[in-house]
């Protein structure tokens, strides 16, 4: 989320989250299907 004055907030949950998705690129791979990549990135 980005503030009006340009801001990211929640700068820490931002970066783990773009952590997680670059961690199932690498070991997936860019071929995965929309419907894997929602279902693995359901946060518990």
């Amino acid at each position: 989320m980005v503030s009006a004055m340009g801001n990211i907030l929640y700068r820490q949950e931002s970066y783990q989250i773009r952590g997680a998705y670059f961690e199932v690129y690498k070991e997936k791979g860019c071929g995965t299907s929309a419907i894997s990549r929602k279902s693995r990135s359901n946060v518990s």
